[in-house]
């Protein structure tokens, strides 16, 4: 169990084996780690199970980055990502959660890098993506 807080009220977070896979928080500051692109996206995921990489990566906005990166999803993104722009770092991020399929998102600037067209695009992905599921 455990607690955060904001100025007017405090929420208490339980943590079962049910809760794991229902909530995803996009946090500011994403933690990558210097391995490729897909195993950054899969990293926490059991291996037996079949992921859509191709789908969070289209719902992320993130297929045509994948033509500029050397060697696409199996890219060394480099320590703490240091080969990606902000924008691509966001949109991994992005692409990490979609992969989990949570029934909540918690987002703080999602988009706050990315040019005003990718933003749109972005959104309109990530609620057609919610609207099918």
């Amino acid at each position: 169990m455990g607690r955060f807080g904001g100025t007017e009220r405090q929420w208490t977070i339980r943590t079962t084996s049910s809760y794991p896979l229902a909530v995803r928080i996009y946090c500011r500051s994403l933690a990558l780690y210097s391995a490729s692109l897909s195993d950054n996206l899969l990293m926490g995921l059991p291996e037996e199970n079949g992921y859509n990489i191709d789908d969070a990566i289209a719902a992320a906005v993130m297929e045509d980055d994948l033509k500029d990166l050397d060697d696409g999803l199996e890219t060394i993104v480099g320590p703490k990502g240091l080969r990606l722009s902000g924008g691509q770092m966001q949109r991994t991020a992005a692409a990490w959660m979609f992969l989990r399929h949570p029934e909540l998102f918690v987002f703080d600037d999602l988009s706050s890098a990315l040019d005003v067209e990718t933003d749109q695009k972005l959104w309109a992905r990530m609620f057609e993506r919610r609207e099918n599921e």
